[in-house]
């Protein structure tokens, strides 16, 4: 049976599973700029949807990449942080916030400001 990979605490802190999660960060910037971009054109009351059928399926396919990326981002973000707990690292009622709102984006701020950080500290990453 094939689990998840992001759901195991050695694959988030191994050098793979970093790598992996810099590319699905990266991924999940790219399509939410899209989805902005889409949505200041509706809001400007220009045709934000593409006529055509490739663009449309296109512009899909960035979307579910983008939704795609961002659940295994936060499940993985989330099997990071319990770990950091487990061996008594504070964690700030901020993060604890954005969990409970999660359309506020927290995946991306907990990879960009705690993850990204100690995965780069000498002798965290396992193998």
């Amino acid at each position: 049976m094939w689990t998840e990979p992001w759901k195991r605490e050695d694959w988030v802190i191994s050098r793979s599973g970093f790598r992996v999660l810099t590319a699905v960060f990266w991924i999940d910037i790219a399509s939410l700029s899209v989805l902005f971009y889409v949505a200041v054109l509706f809001w400007e009351g220009q045709q934000a949807i593409p006529a055509y059928l490739p663009a449309k399926i296109l512009l899909s396919l960035v979307g579910a990449a983008g939704a795609l990326c961002s659940l295994s981002l936060e499940g993985a973000m989330k099997v990071f942080g319990d770990s950091r707990r487990k061996v008594g690292e504070r964690i700030t009622n901020l993060w604890l916030l954005g969990w409970i709102l999660p359309f506020l984006g927290p995946q991306l701020l907990y990879f960009l400001f705690v993850y990204r950080p100690k995965m780069r500290e000498p002798g965290f990453q396992l193998h």
